[in-house]
């Protein structure tokens, strides 16, 4: 997978030079934050250059997954309970096995529960040395305050506008325009119009699809920050429930759309599922 993106370049280069922050919060889809942070470790423990495109033995095992000091907890959709955190902690201090120093990787950070976010705090906060924590996250916004506090937020979403044309550029313009009108139609919780709006993004190419993903969870995201502070927003009237629905929602089309899933199904599908309808299955 390539990653162009400036948060991937500064995050490869700070672990190359042997300074990353011990504890990371990378946000994003799945597989760009998986990458990253596969990347990261990569660059973090190899013994050589730490070059993105490095075949050294330390390099590949852990890209491929089977390095000893590489370790990930993955859950996949389930709650991160705190014997798992517990558990962690008590991996953490066991000295590296071959490397110089260790990586736990946690997926789905957002899904560990309020026990293992607090049992996680003293962990994040002061790691045994040589130890770095990469929490991956599509909805960093469920996390504790206290947990975010102590990390170092990397963000992946829309590829850097340095690199795009001047027809993506504009059709992204168009896109954050578009996105202004899904916004209206959600806060209005009107099924119909949600529909109708969503319908009317089916032709949009699959850059521009990925910036209207992005600009609308940019301002879920603001509501989600709002509401929780108690502070007037236009989405905060919805509650958290609804606002981290259409979170989730937009987060999992947005990663898809690397997956090269067509643009017209994704948008067709989010009025649906933000409104509790069942959909049949891909094939």
């Amino acid at each position: 997978m390539s990653n162009t993106s400036k948060e991937y370049k500064l995050l490869l280069r700070s672990a190359r030079e042997k300074r990353l922050p011990h504890c990371l919060l990378l946000q994003g889809p799945d597989a760009l934050t998986l990458h990253a942070a596969t990347d990261a470790a990569a660059a973090l423990l190899c013994p050589l250059s730490g070059d993105e495109g490095c075949g050294c033995q330390t390099c590949r095992r852990i890209r491929e997954g089977i390095h000893p000091d590489v370790v990930t907890l993955d859950r996949a959709d389930a709650i991160i309970p705190v014997d798992d955190i517990r558990q962690l902690r008590s991996d953490a201090v066991i000295a590296p096995l071959e490397a110089r120093g260790r990586v736990f990787i946690i997926k789905n950070a957002q899904n560990m529960n309020r026990a293992a976010q607090n049992a996680a705090l003293k962990l994040f906060e002061e790691p045994p040395e040589g130890v770095s924590f990469f929490l991956l996250a599509q909805n960093a916004d469920a996390l504790m305050q206290t947990v975010r506090s102590r990390c170092t937020d990397f963000y992946f979403g829309a590829q850097d506008d340095g690199e795009k044309s001047e027809e993506e550029r504009e059709e992204e313009k168009e896109a954050a325009a578009q996105a202004e009108e899904f916004i209206r139609a959600l806060a209005a919780d009107d099924e119909l119009e949600l529909f109708l709006v969503c319908s009317r993004l089916e032709k949009l190419k699959k850059q521009a699809c990925a910036a209207f993903f992005d600009a609308a969870l940019d301002r879920v995201r603001a509501a989600l920050l709002a509401e929780a502070r108690g502070e007037a927003a236009p989405l905060a009237q919805l509650g958290r429930e609804k606002l981290y629905r259409m979170a989730r929602i937009l987060l999992d089309c947005r990663a898809e759309i690397d997956m090269n899933v067509n643009t017209a199904h994704l948008t067709g599908t989010v009025a649906p599922l933000y409104f509790g309808k069942q959909l049949p299955e891909r094939v």
